[in-house]
């Protein structure tokens, strides 16, 4: 049965790349009806917080991962010494003031692996048992076989499987090969900066007798400079996303696209969600290069799912992101100009409060007298209009020919007069939302404005 694996370290918010991990891992499994693993490797005592391991939970629910089983290593701290234990009695580790140290050399010589002698390490100084040795390392080749890299090659070194203390705290290296062993792991996907381990998760596995799953090494995330991604670049947790009004299908379609594409008729498929990636998932079709981050792309994703949504559920949305003042008519007319949810209150604070503007926004490019010209018009004409937005329109293109002026001059008074601004929500549809009696109070505002200089106040 195909078993894969989640493995955060909850010292920090679930970050982009991790979050691309647990969605390739989550594919691969839902693909082939197999489990989805979350374990919390917790073993940083003085880093790991319950408030970090909430928030990577709730993202990857918020992103729709949703796992079959759930662990966390501080929870089974005996498990590991047994294992400590099992490499001692092999002569391929010793404990040293309370810690457990792993001999490469040993391992390499009981298990007749080829190596060379490639470095010695420096001096271990954050372990006490280690102060006075030196670490040394040892270059092995072809050691096992990554799906994306190919063989793989890298240094085995002396490690600290056990730190000193009580109850002693395993390493990485030693819980992540027992953990994967135990929790049946098939195939280990995760990102390429684990590359390097994998050497000494591979030794230890053959000293333990126990099998080596599949390995996937996921490349890095790099901003537009092709350096590692940073909040230089871009904000790098899930739930900064989920703050700054993007939609969970657009950040799952964004990660699916870097570091992967669909091979075949659909190829150049953009816009996928979570069910057509499933169907699509093949681990053959994961890329060795780095993949380059583009916040412009995800804007554009996201702007293409706010369109693919009904307006009743892109109203819900806004509401439940903070925005309790839209409506679904409000929602109709600004779904289009939307790339994320925390934009809606630009688009659409007109409605509910007063709008501040100078004269010269007003009238813009026409003379005084021919905006308040514009204005007295429409207010006359408005004020006879069956208020729908498709006879409002009618009546303006009227207005419009009738002072000589092209549509798109003409209504500019009238739009800066009701919402503000010089690109605003459809004008006609606006002013129907609005309300008759609340246009023609703003177009005598604005008249009285051109005629005084300034805007009475209410």
């Amino acid at each position: 049965m195909i078993r894969v694996r989640l493995a955060p370290s909850p010292t920090g918010k679930l970050h982009l790349g991790t979050a691309r991990t647990a969605l390739f891992n989550f594919l691969f499994a839902r693909k082939n009806k197999g489990a989805f693993i979350l374990r919390f490797e917790d073993t940083d005592e003085t880093r790991s917080t319950k408030e970090y391991e909430e928030d990577i939970k709730a993202s990857l629910k918020w992103l729709g991962l949703y796992w079959d089983e759930e662990y966390r290593q501080m929870e089974r701290l005996a498990r590991y010494r047994e294992y400590a234990e099992k490499l001692i009695a092999q002569g391929v580790a010793e404990k040293i003031k309370g810690a457990v140290i792993f001999r490469a050399k040993k391992a390499l010589d009981k298990l007749g692996i080829e190596y060379k002698t490639k470095v010695k390490a420096v001096k271990n100084k954050s372990d006490e048992s280690q102060k006075d040795k030196d670490l040394n390392a040892y270059l092995v080749e072809d050691i096992g076989r990554d799906i994306i890299h190919g063989p793989i090659k890298g240094l085995v070194s002396d490690s600290v499987l056990l730190r000193s203390g009580n109850p002693p705290i395993p390493t990485f290296h030693l819980a992540v090969v027992v953990d994967d062993y135990e929790m049946k792991i098939s195939h280990v996907i995760r990102g390429e900066d684990h590359l390097p381990n994998t050497p000494l998760h591979i030794v230890l596995q053959r000293l333990l007798s126990i099998p080596t799953p599949f390995y996937v090494h996921l490349p890095l995330i790099l901003g537009p400079d092709k350096t590692k991604l940073s909040k230089r670049h871009a904000a790098v947790a899930v739930s900064d996303y989920k703050k700054a009004g993007y939609l969970p299908e657009a950040i799952v379609n964004y990660l699916a696209l870097l570091g992967w594409s669909e091979k075949g008729k659909d190829k150049d498929k953009e816009i996928l969600g979570l069910k057509e990636l499933i169907k699509a998932f093949k681990l053959e079709d994961l890329q060795k290069s780095p993949a380059i981050f583009f916040k412009e792309k995800l804007d554009w994703l996201n702007g293409e799912w706010i369109r693919q949504l009904s307006v009743k559920e892109l109203t819900a949305r806004i509401l439940d992101f903070g925005y309790k003042k839209v409506d679904e008519r409000m929602t109709s007319i600004i779904q289009k100009r939307l790339k994320r949810l925390d934009e809606a209150p630009y688009w659409t604070d007109f409605f509910f409060q007063n709008i501040p503007y100078k004269k010269e926004l007003l009238k813009g490019e026409l003379e005084e007298k021919r905006a308040l010209e514009i204005l007295k018009l429409a207010l006359t004409r408005f004020n006879k209009t069956q208020w729908k937005s498709d006879k409002i329109k009618i009546e303006a293109k009227s207005l419009a020919q009738a002072v000589n002026l092209k549509p798109k001059d003409f209504l500019y008074p009238i739009r800066i007069a009701i919402t503000g601004r010089p690109v605003s929500p459809p004008l006609f549809e606006s002013m129907e939302i609005l309300g008759k009696d609340e246009t023609l109070k703003r177009l005598e505002k604005a008249m009285a404005m051109l005629k005084n200089s300034s805007i009475r106040k209410d």
